[in-house]
């Protein structure tokens, strides 16, 4: 069972981003409906809110997300750009860049099996469009369903839960540039260099890579090619900066896995663009120079 647990109801005066449009209009509509029944008891089968507010509780109780995190990095109603169109995610958990690394849809209590449904495949759009996003979960109180994306942005499984806040103290050692007592000269990132232990764990990698989505060996090996592209470029850029300054191809400060990834995406598309610009000047500048020589 996923640690979200059992719907219950969260009061409308401890409700989350109660100066949100959506929130307040749903309070006034709470309003309503406790004056004519005395009670909340079933107001999650009309009002929508109710289901997202549970949920936004279970985010920080049950998943140990930072309360400092409302409003900076757990927002609603966040924009989603699909092609020519927009829409609104009920929930979004952003990564220190902030970037989306996990959505949460709601629907109110009692919809039908259908209407779930069309809510799981709204929730897959989202994770297609957003680069960042590879976790999300969709809920009406009753029904809980988390999915991912796998290396294909159209391709997803479930999964038995969201992940959780916080990593393994093993791995929360901060790696910064240095310069080692012995340089002869240069610049160092302060990092060892390969060795056939290196190796090993590359191999390792790339097993887990093919078999995690049962991708081709050569498949495998090109996502393997990418994340090694992106730590690359990450030691370079952090070698031009000053000692001290923190590598950003790391596990440490991410709350999860799914961060750490949604992390490295972005330096990826970083990379990438950066050697875009740097080909497109290049470009240019040989046109530039063969024009001279007309």
């Amino acid at each position: 069972m996923a640690s979200i647990g059992n719907f219950f109801h969260v009061p409308p005066d401890g409700w989350l981003f109660p100066n949100h449009g959506d929130v307040a209009d749903c309070r006034r509509r709470a309003s309503e409906y406790f004056a004519e029944h005395n009670s909340y008891e079933g107001a999650e089968f009309q009002i929508e809110e109710f289901v997202r507010q549970w949920a936004l509780r279970q985010l920080l109780v049950a998943y140990k997300y930072p309360a400092d995190w409302i409003g900076e990095r757990i927002i609603i109603e966040e924009p989603v750009k699909m092609g020519s169109t927009e829409k609104q995610a009920d929930i979004s958990i952003k990564n220190a860049n902030r970037r989306t690394f996990l959505y949460v849809e709601v629907k109110k209590r009692g919809i039908p099996a259908e209407e779930f449904t069309e809510a799981e495949r709204q929730l897959e759009t989202y994770l297609a469009s957003t680069h960042t996003a590879t976790i999300g979960m969709v809920t009406d109180g009753d029904r809980v369903k988390t999915i991912r994306k796998k290396i294909d942005p159209n391709d997803f499984e479930y999964i038995p839960d969201l992940p959780h806040f916080g990593l393994e103290a093993r791995i929360r050692t901060q790696l910064v540039r240095e310069l080692p007592e012995n340089l002869t000269g240069g610049k160092s990132t302060g990092l060892r260099t390969f060795n056939n232990e290196y190796e090993r764990i590359l191999f390792d990698c790339h097993s887990a890579a093919r078999d995690a989505d049962g991708l081709h060996a050569d498949e495998a090996l090109d996502e393997i090619c990418k994340v090694i592209y992106t730590k690359i470029y990450d030691e370079r850029s952090v070698t031009k900066q000053a000692e001290g300054t923190p590598f950003r191809f790391q596990t440490y400060g991410a709350s999860n896995a799914s961060e750490v990834a949604s992390n490295i995406r972005v330096l990826y598309e970083e990379a990438r663009n950066a050697d875009i610009d740097v080909y497109s000047k290049c470009l240019f500048q040989n046109m530039l120079s063969r024009m001279n020589r007309l």
